[in-house]
């Protein structure tokens, strides 16, 4: 045998080698994959939001008294209505007239003479509105809860300046960044050229674009963070048992990628004496209108007034 042939003899050899260590390595994988037992595949828990469907016992609404001693305190009405994919807000002057007690007075006075729980009765009565829960918070505590939740960008028409004892104030027209104390500067601005209705309408209208703004945090891990940062600094009867009743409501409601918030607008006139503003037959029906009692909320609230009427005629 020639070296050629010798060469040649051993290329074959080592290709057919190689061909066959091939094959037997695939089969041996193919036989670890068939005979290896079929691992159960984790799945992963659903995303909040992902299968709640809207529900009436969802809805809440809460009075809160933003109480700033150098200017004077704001009142707002919030609610959270999923099945309607409705967060409206709004914005009452102290001196909105109330009944309490048999006789007309206002807001402010209820609250500032027998508390928030009283206020909130008082304003609920006199309008035949649903407020299920209360609030108060300084406007320092309102400021951090502004804060843990993120900023948001704002358009004011004109700059508001104002220089006082207590109370500087400098915003730039334009679109601004608004933090916690810009917020607090813009609602408790004293100088508005329309006065108190003007303040309560920029109220509502900051805080509606904030909430849409920041609604996705409910499809976020931070959302229970914020929350206890936020009703942390109230005193108030929420409770975390109210937050976890709705979370996936909220998370619902971030997922549609609507602007559910919204400010109802509060009109009317203040009396002679400028000590008293009544609201208009609009602004009444359009109260009733964005914070109805829940069907389940008016079955207990009749059962209540029956077995007080029961009462009543025993006694």
């Amino acid at each position: 045998m020639t070296v050629d042939d010798r060469r040649q003899s051993r290329r074959i050899f080592l290709l057919t080698f190689a061909v066959a260590f091939l094959l037997m390595a695939l089969g041996a994988l193919l036989t670890v994959f068939l005979l290896q037992p079929e691992q159960p595949v984790q799945e992963e828990a659903p995303a909040p939001g992902y299968h709640y469907l809207p529900r009436e016992e969802d809805a809440i609404t809460i009075l809160l008294v933003i109480d700033d001693p150098a200017t004077r305190p704001t009142f707002l009405l919030a609610g959270f209505y999923p099945e309607g994919g409705r967060i409206p807000l709004a914005a009452l002057p102290g001196e909105t007239m109330v009944n309490w007690d048999g006789r007309n007075t206002t807001l402010q006075e209820v609250w500032s003479t027998h508390g928030i729980e009283k206020a909130r009765a008082s304003l609920a009565g006199s309008y035949g509105l649903w407020i299920a829960r209360w609030g108060e918070m300084t406007l320092e505590g309102f400021q951090t809860a502004f804060n843990a939740v993120g900023t948001v960008d704002y358009r004011l028409a004109s700059p508001l300046q104002y220089r006082g004892e207590e109370v500087s104030i400098a915003l730039p027209r334009g679109l601004i960044q608004v933090d916690g104390a810009r917020a607090a500067d813009l609602i408790r601005f004293p100088a508005y050229e329309n006065g108190e209705p003007q303040r309560c309408r920029m109220t509502t209208d900051l805080l509606s674009t904030f909430v849409n703004r920041h609604l996705t945090l409910a499809i976020t891990p931070r959302f229970e963070e914020a929350f206890r940062t936020v009703v942390n600094q109230m005193r108030t009867d929420v409770t975390f048992s109210d937050f976890v009743q709705r979370t996936e409501a909220a998370a619902f409601l971030a997922r549609l990628g609507i602007n559910p918030a919204y400010g109802v607008e509060i009109t009317g006139w203040y009396n002679e004496g400028g000590n008293t503003w009544n609201l208009d037959e609009e602004s009444r029906l359009a109260l009733r209108q964005a914070f109805p009692s829940p069907q389940k909320a008016q079955e207990e609230q009749a059962k209540v007034q029956a077995a007080a009427s029961r009462e009543a005629q025993t006694g």
